[in-house]
């Protein structure tokens, strides 16, 4: 009777395990707007989002065109300032940091950027794969925290301003 109890003990222990590496995956866990392998109580990417240019009557982002990039960045040190040194995407030809965006980030600061103004992060050149309702890989590169991978999504469809009242 005991063997019976091992054999089955022994049994369903190697089902457990089975399982279990079954549902295993190769992919980083966590959310993907923080970056791969990173400690975000350091340096976090937040809210990271691409922006087609609207195209009246559709929402498409033309091939070779520019897209805008969206995000938070928070240095969450107690002291020292973060630096954002460059931004890169294979899923654009180059990307563009707005001359007068805030690059330093002071210890407990956040800046964010600004589609349609002086803080504009563009990609410029948008390659096929950067679809509405997708997602690319975004390279954020800081003088402390080094690189910080994300995936980021492409807005689904940019909203777009209320058409004015016409005057009667």
């Amino acid at each position: 009777m005991a063997d019976i109890r091992r054999i089955a003990a022994t049994g369903t222990g190697l089902v457990l395990v089975v399982g279990t590496a079954a549902c295993n995956s190769d992919r980083p866990m966590g959310s993907a707007n923080r970056g791969s392998n990173t400690d975000p109580a350091a340096t976090a990417v937040e809210n990271a989002f691409i922006v087609p240019a609207f195209v009246p009557g559709a929402c498409a982002i033309q091939v070779g065109k520019d897209a805008a990039l969206n995000f938070t960045v928070t240095n969450n040190r107690t002291t020292g300032t973060e630096s954002l040194s460059a931004v890169s995407t294979p899923a654009a030809q180059s990307v563009d940091i707005a001359p007068a965006m805030t690059r330093d980030i002071p210890a407990g600061q956040t800046i964010s950027t600004d589609a349609a103004g002086p803080r504009a992060v563009m990609l410029r050149g948008v390659k096929a794969d950067v679809r509405p309702a997708t997602a690319v890989h975004v390279t954020f590169t800081f003088e402390n925290a080094g690189q910080l991978r994300l995936v980021v999504p492409v807005d689904a469809c940019p909203s777009q301003p209320a058409p004015l009242p016409s005057a009667r």
